[in-house]
């Protein structure tokens, strides 16, 4: 069982989400990012110290933060800014992870491959920011970056004046609406612009370039470089995880004759420079803010595409076929920080405490960025860590309060270097030896072990076997409520786990109804169980007990045999009453013990097997809250036990009861040959045997509590024959002095005060006074001295002699 668990568990971790393949391997221009951030140092320490006097230099003790460092610009500008003050100032160990894109980003920050990202464009992602990004889910949104990003389909700036000269169109009215409509989606359904732009051959200028992926919709001929039966403009992109299958549904829902071609960010560009050079017709898809495009602004112009609205965006389907209902223009995009909730924290003395208010706060404004890129534009060898470094340096208005001032907690100083260190006046009390304590403890141990074995001697064995009861009961009870803590706790945990998955919405309902249920029916349980604890430990004898105890107070001395099995002994009052409130109450724990189960384990049982049989993955959260359901399960067919148990303990000492207070002497007759009668049935159905060991919660009477009260050779004999557990050692220890044992009927026990037996040793050849007549029968009867099949098997036989 246990291979088995730890199987299923390796196969949980194993199976958790997977995203791309990533970490990819680092381009050249990544490769140089990071080494150029290795080898260099921005903030310094005396500009750190002007900023921040009291922030100290190792708040981050050198614990590592994993950035994803993408393939634009921008992303690497900001990526730059974050990872300088995180290393440079707060002394984070910075390591870099090389992405394409922010393409299933979410799930390698959840997987552990990354532990943040830096410019995440947060509207292309949308069923991936509902499966991983949120309050209770394992990626954090830390807010906006302060500027936005927007993609879009651009033509090159001279687009009419190559309509005017070279559209082939004799209308010269429909000609000039044409070219007044050059940057207007409605262009790429007339036939004249399509043929200019299909035409044109591009055999020399993508000679040197590689083609990643082409999409072509069914209306559209494949397109050939060389011009050659082209029937739809091809429209040049960069990678086609950028906006995923965006614009393929936008041509498809509006009908447009393109097709779409991806050459990767270096060979677009490459692309673009080229065919702006030869001055000829251009469509290309493209993201700002970015370099490149900042450098070409005066070149560029964006194509109207239908007004975008939030309904249209949302419905993008990511599919690179073209299947979706997307026919607008791309959306503005709030660019976003994410980051694992693994290490954000609110929590001032942890390592992370920095990193997570740095994040919050790293807010760049678009004249920033701008600033920024028109700068890597103007270098002669760019570098985004030398650019990121120069803007920071010169622009502390702008990032001041990123970094929130860290004083030294009480007891410590700053020294020179900025770190915290002991204050050399609150050393002493540092060095107290407290070891003193534990042995002041370990000494007190003796004394109350011996204290409380004294007095456990002193008020007999009665109280013993009361208080090992009271604590067994008390220790049940308490497992019981700690298995229903812990059962609804998982419950919780796999209800959270539901709201992460996007793939179990429809769970989500019936989940918060039973969360709800359960919280309520496990709150009662606890009560009751709580109120069952102080009734078993400190409560005082009640009403109901007394007037039990006062009913059945002639019955002193006696055993009363359980249809159900075990024993109820009338020996002692204290154990009565103990024994009559502990199932009273435990009627009531039973009882919200099984509603629980039936409101919130079963429920939450069933639903988390059926989701467990849904997902192509094993959830170990959902796994653990079923097998803890499963336990809490099979507690209750023991609930079940206990409670018939309780409920047979409370009907028959009350039926007692009543029967003695009101029963005339006309019925003494009849109610003896009764108690006769059903005596002997019981003791058939469950074995002598159970007057020595309880079967059942609440009769724990040992063997040496009877033992006690079998008092004569005969019946210890009998008791031998009955019980052969019973040891030979233990029966000839008994004392044949005290008077015999008396088994009740739990139905019908004579109401007449018990007759005084003589204090005398019984002689042997004579039963014991005491003995009911069934157990007398067996004793007189030479052949079944050592078998229980002829107990009580005759009532008129009576014994061959006085």
């Amino acid at each position: 069982a246990k291979m088995f668990f730890a199987i299923l568990v390796a196969f949980a971790v194993s199976a958790r989400a997977t995203g791309a393949n990533c970490p990819c391997p680092c381009g050249a221009l990544q490769e140089s990012i990071k080494t150029k951030f290795a080898a260099s140092t921005c903030v310094s320490d005396s500009l750190s110290k002007s900023i921040w006097p009291t922030t100290p230099r190792f708040d981050g003790k050198r614990e590592k933060v994993k950035l994803e460092l993408q393939t634009w610009d921008s992303q690497h500008l900001s990526t730059m800014i974050f990872s300088i003050f995180a290393r440079d100032v707060l002394n984070y160990d910075v390591e870099f992870v090389c992405t394409s894109s922010g393409n299933n980003g979410p799930a390698r920050i959840e997987n552990g491959v990354s532990d943040a990202i830096i410019e995440y464009w947060w509207g292309n992602y949308a069923g991936q920011n509902k499966k991983y990004v949120g309050q209770v889910l394992p990626v954090l949104d830390m807010g906006d970056l302060g500027y936005t990003g927007q993609s879009g389909v651009y033509q090159m700036s001279n687009t009419s004046e190559i309509f005017d000269r070279d559209l082939n169109i004799t209308n010269l009215r429909y000609k000039n609406l044409v070219i007044d409509l050059a940057f207007d989606w409605h262009v790429l359904l007339v036939k004249e612009v399509i043929d200019l732009y299909a035409n044109a051959n591009d055999t020399d200028i993508i000679s040197d370039l590689t083609e990643i992926y082409r999409f072509t919709p069914e209306h559209c001929n494949e397109w050939r470089a060389d011009g050659v039966g082209n029937n739809c403009v091809d429209i040049k992109a960069e990678i086609q995880t950028y906006d995923q299958g965006y614009l393929h549904q936008t041509i498809v829902n509006l009908g447009l004759n393109a097709t779409v071609s991806y050459w990767g960010l270096s060979g677009l560009q490459t692309y673009i420079s080229r065919k702006n050079s030869r001055q000829e017709l251009l469509l290309f898809k493209y993201f700002v803010p970015e370099a490149f495009m900042a450098a070409n602004a005066a070149y560029v112009k964006r194509m109207d595409l239908p007004t975008t609205t939030s309904q249209c965006a949302s419905n993008n389907t990511n599919a690179l076929s073209g299947y979706g209902s997307v026919n607008c223009d791309f959306p503005k995009t709030e660019l976003k920080k994410l980051s694992t909730r693994r290490i954000v924290t609110n929590d001032r003395q942890n390592a992370y405490y920095g990193y997570s208010n740095l994040i919050r706060e790293l807010v760049i404004s678009s004249n920033d960025i701008n600033t920024l890129l028109a700068e890597f534009l103007s270098a002669s060898s760019p570098s985004a860590f030398d650019i990121a470094c120069n803007w920071i340096q010169n622009n502390t208005d702008s990032w001041e309060d990123w970094i929130e001032e860290i004083q030294c907690p009480e007891g410590k100083t700053l020294l020179e270097d900025g770190t915290c260190s002991l204050d050399q006046g609150s050393s002493s009390d540092s060095g107290k030896d407290n070891t003193i304590y534990f042995y002041i403890v370990l000494g007190i141990i003796p004394p109350l072990a011996l204290a409380f074995y004294c007095v456990i001697k002193n008020r007999g064995v009665d109280f013993a076997e009361i208080l090992v009861s009271m604590l067994t009961e008390s220790t049940k009870v308490l497992m019981f409520m700690l298995l229903q803590i812990i059962d609804y706790a998982t419950d919780a945990m796999a209800f959270v786990a539901v709201l992460r998955n996007s793939e179990l919405r429809n769970y989500i309902y019936p989940y918060w109804v039973f969360i709800c249920l359960g919280g309520l029916t496990s709150m009662v349980e606890v009560i009751v169980g709580c109120i069952t604890l102080y009734s078993l430990l400190f409560k005082k004898k009640s009403r109901l007990n007394t007037v039990v105890g006062t009913g059945l107070s002639h019955l002193k001395g006696e055993l009363l045999a359980l249809e159900k099995g075990g024993v109820i002994s009338f020996e002692n009052q204290a154990e009565l009453d103990y024994t009559l409130e502990k199932a009273r109450n435990g009627i009531i724990y039973c009882f919200a013990g099984i509603l629980n189960a039936l409101v919130e384990v079963l429920p939450f049982c069933i639903m988390n097997m059926l989701i467990l049989i849904e997902l192509n993955e094993v959830n170990l959260i959902i796994l653990i809250s079923l097998l803890v359901n499963c336990v809490a399960l099979g507690a209750v067919t023991y609930r079940f036990k206990e409670l018939e148990s309780y409920v047979e303990i409370n009907s028959t000492l009350l039926k007692m009861t009543l029967k003695c207070l009101v029963s005339k002497e006309d019925n003494e007759k009849k109610s003896t040959t009764e108690l006769r009668e059903r005596n002997t049935l019981n003791l058939q159905r469950q074995g002598t045997s159970s007057l020595m060991r309880s079967r059942l919660s609440g009769l724990n009477y040992t063997n040496s509590k009877l033992l006690r009260e079998i008092k004569s050779k005969d019946s210890a004999h009998t008791l031998r024959a009955m019980s052969p557990k019973i040891s030979s050692s233990k029966i000839r220890n008994m004392s044949p002095s005290r008077s015999g044992v008396k088994v009740t009927s739990p139905s019908m026990g004579s109401c007449r005060a018990p007759v005084p037996t003589s204090p005398r040793r019984p002689n042997r050849k004579a039963p014991p006074p005491a003995l009911t007549a069934s157990v007398l029968e067996m004793q007189n009867s030479k052949n079944n001295r050592t078998s229980l099949n002829h107990l009580g098997s005759s009532e008129s036989a009576g014994p061959k002699r006085d």
